[in-house]
């Protein structure tokens, strides 16, 4: 074990008022304190340090402005006064090697500012460039104010663009009737193209006074469309399929503009700098943290990647005659404005989504440490309190703002979950490449509407782990607490409902497994009745 280096304050004061020359145990090449001046010591100090070590030094109270004489060292070195610090610094070839620990003896304090970089760049800066995409989060915040006046109007501009893009996705769904949601018309399969048909014609022909026979041969144009669906220019059922989901995916975009870009809240980010630093005293537990969110990240980049797939995969689908007034150069541009849409449109629920559930998995590890710590008995029941009370904080900042994000989502994810179920089993269409967009449409939309009520219901069943190790507390003892203090803790932990919640309503594991299960039951005793059956595969459905 490394030695620890750790001086009370008393003890500095006694040895700044008596001018102690004399060098540490552990210092044996120490320049003595008369030969530092008190005027010059901070400028030695200052030339003596690398910029890695100045800028922990300077973050967490090892150099610090005011009296030279009596400063001392608060965080990084224990109460060490400024001119014993300055001459342990100075003396670069000591043989001893000592490690600093923090007041309670737990931790690194100087690979903090590394842990918050380390943290920033594995797990903040991928979810601040999705919210810069969508235009939530200035482009470059951090380093704005050493870029160019560019920036600072492309940041202005930016914005509006996207809302621009948006809007116009919305105008073009209901255009192009995208999705094709009408079950009586775009399920049935596509209409016979009319073709030309040759008439053979044999008999007697008359010229005059002589009569033979003759052959005549006749190709004729098909006039008559077999098959002419009704009100084929116009889409159906326009309020519930297209503008209602716009108008929430709106309120979701104006929610999350103002709560990020105008209020400029950092909960995310604030509380993934806490658990990170929280999981570093807890073998494997800060690396589960990194791997979880990445995961998340990459996942919601993967479902976004299909999202443009299934785009690519509906304009190849289903014809796009509606815009063929417009000619093909015009034509062109419409896809492209639409398809730049879709995917700030999308990009919009995957940072709502992520956002809600790299929250919900974070506070899951934060519980998880705390639990680990009581079960170690390593953690003092007031600290303990202290970490509980944090985390019923985040749990209820995130039944907040970030829940009402994600209900509104969630509404959509819901309807186009069920309506591509619907659209799915009511089929007739054989070609590949329609019954791919319909399988695919339903797929993703369902894992959209699903992961976070997943996410929700483990929190929920993660928080109720406390209240069972209180009891076990209770129970079997916990340090050298009395029954009074083990008492209050449980009434603590009980009261603090570490719960989350969608539409003001706790998700619960029971919930969503429930709800899983009656669906499905539904669907296997509709098609069992044959009042829904897949087309073209009645055999198995």
């Amino acid at each position: 074990m490394p030695n620890q280096v750790v001086i009370n304050s008393v003890a500095a004061m006694d040895l700044h008022k008596n001018h102690l020359s004399s060098n540490l145990a552990t210092d044996h090449f120490s320049p003595p304190l008369s030969t530092i001046p008190t005027v010059e010591f901070r400028d030695r100090l200052l030339t003596s340090l690398t910029e890695e070590d100045y800028y922990r030094r300077t973050t967490y109270g090892s150099i610090q402005e005011g009296r030279q004489s009596d400063s001392c060292c608060v965080a990084g070195e224990h109460f060490l006064t400024s001119q014993e610090y300055a001459r342990r610094s100075l003396s670069m070839d000591s043989a001893v090697h000592v490690d600093i620990s923090d007041l309670n003896g737990e931790g690194d304090a100087p690979s903090i500012p590394l842990s918050l970089r380390k943290c920033k760049r594995t797990m903040i800066a991928p979810y601040s460039c999705l919210l810069s995409f969508i235009g939530w989060r200035p482009w470059f915040l951090e380093s704005l104010s050493r870029r160019s006046s560019f920036w600072r109007y492309f940041n202005y501009l930016y914005p509006a663009f996207v809302l621009t893009l948006i809007i116009s996705n919305y105008v073009f769904q209901v255009l192009n009737c995208q999705g094709k949601y009408n079950i009586h018309r775009d399920i049935e399969p596509s209409p016979p193209t009319p073709t030309p048909h040759e008439v053979n014609m044999k008999g007697n022909c008359t010229w005059g006074i002589m009569t033979f026979s003759c052959h005549a041969k006749y190709v004729m144009d098909a006039i008559e469309v077999v098959y002419k669906p009704s009100e084929v220019g116009y889409c159906q059922h326009i309020v519930p399929t297209y503008i209602v989901p716009s108008f929430v995916h709106f309120l979701a975009y104006a929610y999350g503009f103002y709560h990020f870009r105008l209020v400029e809240c950092e909960q995310l980010f604030s509380l993934m700098e806490r658990v990170f630093l929280q999981c570093s005293s807890t073998r494997g537990l800060q690396g589960a943290l990194i791997r979880n969110t990445r995961m998340f990240f990459f996942a919601a980049l993967l479902w976004l990647l299909f999202q443009v797939g299934l785009e690519i995969l509906y304009n190849f689908s289903f014809q796009q005659t509606r815009l063929e007034f417009l000619g093909v150069t015009y034509k062109y541009v419409f896809l492209g404005i639409k398809f730049a849409g879709m995917v700030l449109l999308q990009g919009v629920n995957v940072a709502v989504a992520t956002n809600y559930c790299v929250q919900c998995e974070t506070l899951i590890l934060y519980i998880k440490g705390i639990c680990l710590k009581l079960h170690e008995k390593s953690l003092e029941i007031r600290s303990g309190m202290h970490e509980i009370l944090g985390v019923r904080e985040y749990i209820s900042q995130l039944n907040g703002n970030v829940a009402k994000m994600m209900g509104l989502c969630i509404v959509n994810f819901t309807e186009l979950t069920i309506l591509g179920t619907a659209l799915l089993f009511l089929n007739k269409r054989q070609e590949s490449t329609v019954i791919s967009y319909r399988v695919l449409f339903t797929i993703l939309w369902f894992i959209a509407l699903i992961v976070p009520m997943i996410q929700a219901a483990r929190l929920t069943r993660t928080g109720s782990k406390l209240r069972q190790i209180a009891f076990e507390m209770r129970v079997f003892g916990y340090q050298a607490s009395s029954m009074l203090e083990l008492d209050s803790f449980v009434l603590f932990v009980t009261g603090a409902s570490l719960r989350s919640k969608l539409f003001g309503v706790t998700v619960r594991s029971s919930t969503v497994i429930l709800t899983i299960g009656l669906s499905v039951f539904i669907l296997l005793t509709l098609m069992v009745v044959d009042l829904l059956s897949v087309s073209g595969y009645n055999r198995f459905f």
